[in-house]
């Protein structure tokens, strides 16, 4: 017990700056391990979000149909894990089989957003135009009206006919850009 008294009091005078003869520490220049340590990372590792800042390089499709039909596949199936029903009153648990619906890509390049969807396949293109603008936060004050082009516009893409069923005009997959009519 007289032990521990004897180091509680050795520490008692080693706090005192008088009572005790150790070198300063605020002599020798801080360090700071940390900010070494990421300009460090920074110079062998060059900051990936700001090189690619969400560009991503695109693959040339493979030239043989076998393999350009297996990379199709696997884009649909990871495009149906992120679908969401364009419309809001059919939910997930709605009782659609996967063989009735239409998965699709929308894009509108005027606010640069796109959303994976799904619809029904029976659904009439016009419907699924509104649907589409609504799921964007697309405005619609302006009163011109909406279409789907298959493909890119710019490209001369297929204008959808709002009077016939979606699922006749496209495929599983496909994407389609929202456009508003001149």
């Amino acid at each position: 017990m007289f032990l521990l008294f004897l180091l509680d009091s050795e520490k008692l005078r080693h706090r005192h700056a008088g009572a005790h003869e150790c070198v300063p520490v605020s002599g020798s220049p801080t360090v700071d391990k940390k900010a070494e340590a990421r300009a460090l990372l920074s110079k062998l590792f060059p900051d990936a979000k700001s090189s690619s800042a969400g560009t991503s390089r695109a693959r040339p499709a493979p030239s043989d149909p076998a393999k350009r039909a297996k990379l199709r596949a696997i884009e649909l199936m990871k495009m149906k894990h992120k679908a969401i029903s364009a419309d809001p009153s059919l939910a997930k648990g709605s009782g659609i089989q996967a063989g009735d619906k239409i998965h699709l890509r929308v894009v509108y390049a005027a606010l640069a957003s796109e959303k994976v969807l799904w619809y029904r396949k029976d659904i009439v293109t016009g419907k699924a135009v509104d649907l589409a603008a609504r799921a964007l936060s697309v405005s619609r004050e302006d009163g011109r009206g909406m279409r789907f082009v298959r493909g890119h516009e710019t490209d001369g893409g297929l204008d959808l006919q709002n009077d016939i069923t979606l699922g006749a005009q496209i495929e599983d997959g496909d994407e389609v850009q929202l456009v508003k009519e001149d």
